[in-house]
């Protein structure tokens, strides 16, 4: 057995019926398949296999006997992105179907009939070729698979129309033809199809945002023989285990790696989500993609650049998405058994009334009425107009959607799992608590006192440094001074000579060396040696936390997790406060992906199906929980991976709007259902009546005009629900 794993770039695929077309027909070439995952999003194949038993020309060729091609996982395309391609397909067949219509009502002294019909029939054949060609290609793939999907089903009703229209318009030119509902069937499922693909390629800009944190180039140590050591600019591959880099400050450290030289300060905030920066001396390690924020570092290369945290990271997203389970659209459900029964059915209406009647045109006619009546333009309205309706609206009140799918998952929703720092909490420290030391009378001599501490405070870079800063200026009345002799001791505080006094702000080990443990950090202030005032700081818990919470509570989802990178003790703190059922602090990325994977497993060890969760989150040290939830929301406040690599992004770090989410998810998967309702109604009774089945006994006879605007107002009806969304209160919030 010689197992390979392999990525494959997937060319061709609409929906997700394509994908699953392709995972069915290579698991049917037996055990030599060991694997099979597409990713439509991405338009990738996960393919593991067995070489000895099968090659990868063998899956290569069935894939391209389904119509698809294969291309290597790194190719790039040079077209113009899918999204635009059929929003100019869109707008050129409706443009065209509505001038059709408007054809239909000019008189025939103004413009004769020969030439109203053959204009007709020309932009209707454009528009079939044209635009209707992706559903042209559904029907080939169906005849030579056997294979049926969404696209199956809008070709059948799309060319029949135009069919049985120019047939007409060649017996006679004078005769009625209904050239335009060839033309709105594939405008309303281009339009749907356009918002599936503008989501569509967010997820591929998720991996690019991952790929953008390494460090593409390192500063390896060398020996200059008698000139000493040096450095080189070399590309982060060529390192290798035990050699030795230079990481300056305001460098990203471009391995993982233990520091043997220097000191500083490294922002890890993309691995554990927290504010502060971490102080590094010899004998700690450092992580690939963190920033050095000051001091220098020598550091000794423990992994090359393919086995870094944040390499696993990467291959961690890209793995779980690989498996995340397609969403079963209801239509595409439907449509691999709907559209050969339909023509089956046609088949037999027409040879049954040949058998009775003996009469073509007739027999013709009830066959044609009946593959228009089941046209899908209702069914494939039914998601896209209710998605459209609700996305569009929650988009204008600052939460982004991804599509349908990210709609669908919500509903199911059981249990959420929240990050703490910069979702439940700020994210950033603020001065809390502010102590004076030494009585001061008067607020103009505590405004200079302000104004020299946030002189000095402002040419730090630390997080801490920016809080007291922004405190003092908004709060207090700062203004910033000229200040000298800056000293700046890494992770211990900071001094300086404002206005001929030297100035010193720093926790307590800048000034005793004695570490003291308090639950929010503690700093100091001294001017001229003298201890003048204390400020507290903590990242505190967002306004209106507590009351989200008790409203998703209220919506059946529960329990709810609080995870942090955080220590445990501030973690615990938070959780308490806020009534979180079951908390964990101390965790890294990878653990947090394994708490979602386990909360997920639980309800099949209690025998019965996993449980369905959503993870609410806002760093990089998210992205594989959010990759392996069932449902991921980003806290727009938050950093751009989070975000694309999210279903869901609530902008500007509003709570409010998260459990406003699921109530708009609720709402909008109730009228899908409605929607769906409604076009499988009309199908099953309109199609016996455009069968015939009551011609013989009362003589009514549904002609293809009258099944065109039963179509048509199967449509309607659907928009029309659809419609009802926007003036929810979920969308209106």
């Amino acid at each position: 057995m010689k197992i390979i794993k392999k990525n494959l770039k997937i060319k061709g695929m609409s929906c997700v019926n394509c994908a699953q077309a392709i995972e069915k027909e290579l698991s049917a070439l037996g055990s030599g398949v060991k694997s099979a995952k597409v990713n439509f999003a991405v338009e990738q194949l996960y393919l593991e296999f067995d070489a000895l038993q099968i090659s990868e020309e063998v899956v290569k060729a069935r894939i391209a006997k389904l119509g698809y091609s294969v291309a290597p996982p790194e190719s790039k395309e040079s077209e113009s992105p899918p999204s635009k391609s059929l929003l100019l397909k869109f707008l050129f067949s409706f443009v065209a179907s509505m001038v059709v219509m408007l054809l239909m009502f000019i008189p025939m002294h103004a413009l004769p009939m020969e030439v109203n019909h053959s204009l007709q029939f020309i932009l209707m054949l454009v528009v079939l070729l044209v635009s209707g060609e992706l559903f042209l290609k559904g029907i080939w793939t169906f005849l030579r698979s056997g294979r049926a999907n969404m696209n199956t089903l809008v070709g059948m009703g799309a060319v029949t129309a135009f069919v049985y229209s120019s047939v007409l318009f060649f017996q006679d030119m004078h005769h009625q033809t209904y050239f335009e509902t060839s033309g709105f069937i594939i405008s309303f499922v281009l339009l749907g199809k356009w918002l599936e693909e503008k989501a569509k390629g967010k997820t591929k800009e998720s991996l690019e945002s991952l790929f953008a944190l390494k460090s593409m180039r390192a500063s390896r140590i060398v020996n200059n023989g008698d000139n000493g050591k040096g450095d080189e600019s070399v590309d982060v591959e060529q390192l290798q285990v035990g050699e030795l880099i230079l990481v300056r400050s305001g460098e990203k450290i471009a391995v993982d790696g233990e520091v043997v030289y220097g000191s500083g300060q490294v922002d890890e905030s993309m691995l554990t989500g927290e504010w502060l920066p971490v102080e590094k001396a010899p004998g700690q390690m450092v992580f690939a993609g963190t920033l050095c924020m000051n001091g220098s570092l020598q550091v000794k290369v423990l992994k090359d650049a393919k086995n870094s945290r944040l390499q696993a990271i990467i291959d961690y997203v890209v793995r779980v998405q690989s498996y995340r389970a397609p969403i079963e659209k209801y239509a595409d459900k439907v449509s691999e058994y709907f559209v050969p029964v339909v023509m089956l059915l046609a088949l037999m209406t027409f040879l049954l009334w040949m058998q009775l009647q003996g009469e073509v045109k007739l027999a013709l006619d009830f066959a044609i009425s009946l593959l228009l009546i089941a046209c899908p333009c209702a069914l494939g309205l039914a998601t896209p107009m209710a998605v459209l309706v609700a996305v569009t609206g929650a988009a204008k009140r600052g939460v982004l959607v991804r599509g349908g799918e990210s709609i669908e998952k919500a509903g199911a929703v059981q249990e959420i799992i929240f990050d703490k720092t910069g979702t439940i909490t700020e994210g950033k420290p603020v001065v809390t608590k502010v102590t004076w030391h030494k009585k001061l009378e008067e607020d103009l001599l505590k405004q200079e006192l302000w104004s020299m501490v946030a002189s000095v405070e402002h040419l730090s870079s630390h997080p801490i440094a920016h809080a007291i800063v922004e405190h003092a200026i908004k709060k207090e009345g700062a203004e910033l001074l000229p200040v000298s002799e800056f000293e700046n001791k890494n992770g211990l505080g900071v001094a300086g000579v404002v206005k001929g006094k030297r100035v010193a702000i720093g926790s307590e080990r800048f000034f005793k060396e004695v570490v003291v443990a308090n639950e929010s950090s503690t700093i100091h202030a001294f001017v001229e040696e003298q201890l003048l005032l204390s400020f507290s700081l903590a990242d505190p818990i967002r306004p209106g936390a507590g009351e989200m919470l008790a409203r998703v509570r209220a919506l059946g989802i529960a329990p709810l997790h609080l995870l942090s990178g955080d220590a445990k003790s501030t973690t615990a703190k938070v959780a308490k406060e806020l009534a979180f059922e079951a908390y964990q602090g101390r965790v890294l990325p990878e653990e947090k992906a394994r708490y979602v994977e386990r909360i997920k497993e639980a309800g099949t060890e209690a025998g019965g199906e996993a449980r369905k969760v959503a993870m609410i989150g806002d760093g990089i040290n998210d992205a594989p929980a959010l990759a392996l939830a069932d449902l991921s929301i980003a806290m727009g406040s938050g950093t751009d991976v989070a975000m694309e690599v999210s279903d869901v992004t609530i902008l500007g770090g509003n709570l409010a709007r998260i459990d406003n989410f699921f109530r708009l998810a609720q709402s909008t998967m109730r009228v899908v259902k409605q929607n769906l309702f409604l076009s499988f109604a009309y199908n099953v009774v309109m199609m016996p009546l455009a069968a015939g089945v009551l011609y013989p006994s009362y003589a009514i006879k549904l002609t293809p005009v009258m099944a065109s605007l039963a179509m048509g107002l199967s449509s309607i009806s659907v928009v029309l629900n659809s419609l009802r969304l926007a003036k929810s209160r979920e969308v209106l919030y």
